[in-house]
């Protein structure tokens, strides 16, 4: 007869083998993110050479700085924009888990990302704005200030981690309750 503490060891395997495929899910979902933010690069960098050339460029404060600052800066703020991309990633992946349907899960994102500028033009709740998702991708022209506006990417990185994590707890929970088979 199996020892007692036997018992759990299909359950604990069930529980790693669903939270890796719960990973893997989301590392395709990155993956897209990943390949926005590239062709965002890609976009800029052929219409800044297209426009500029290599000249030097002056920021939002002011200064002037050389191209090639310019072009670190601009992979700086790309960064930042990815912050709050994650957390319209990881809506999508939620709603992906929670409906069980690709389809509505992409439209459900989008009309999230739809109803957070809605909420953010409301007039009466301008306090409510700057911690919406919609306002932290602005949070990368900070990065073209000097000095740098760290407060502006501070909240987006934070306002940003709680957009993505209760969405991913969430979905990680209904996740783990799931029958799941295959990778």
């Amino acid at each position: 007869m199996p020892s007692p503490s036997a018992a759990w060891l299909p359950s604990v395997a069930l529980r790693a083998s669903r939270t890796a495929s719960f990973l893997r899910r989301g590392d395709r979902f990155a993956s897209y993110v990943i390949a926005v933010l590239m062709s965002l690069a890609v976009a800029g960098l052929i219409g800044g050479t297209i426009a500029w050339g290599f000249k030097p460029l002056t920021t939002f404060s002011g200064t002037r700085v050389s191209a090639l600052h310019a072009l670190g800066l601009t992979f700086a703020a790309l960064g930042v924009f990815g912050l709050p991309l994650l957390g319209v990633e990881a809506f999508g992946i939620f709603l992906s888990v929670a409906t069980r349907n690709s389809a509505a899960s992409i439209v459900g994102t989008v009309v999230y990302a739809v109803a957070q500028e809605a909420v953010g033009g409301l007039v009466h709740v301008a306090w409510l704005k700057r911690y919406l998702l919609s306002t932290q991708f602005d949070a990368g022209q900070g990065v073209f200030r000097a000095p740098v506006d760290w407060s502006q990417v501070g909240r987006a990185a934070w306002v940003s981690v709680l957009y993505v994590a209760v969405p991913l707890v969430a979905a990680q929970i209904i996740f783990r309750r799931r029958d799941v088979v295959g990778p």
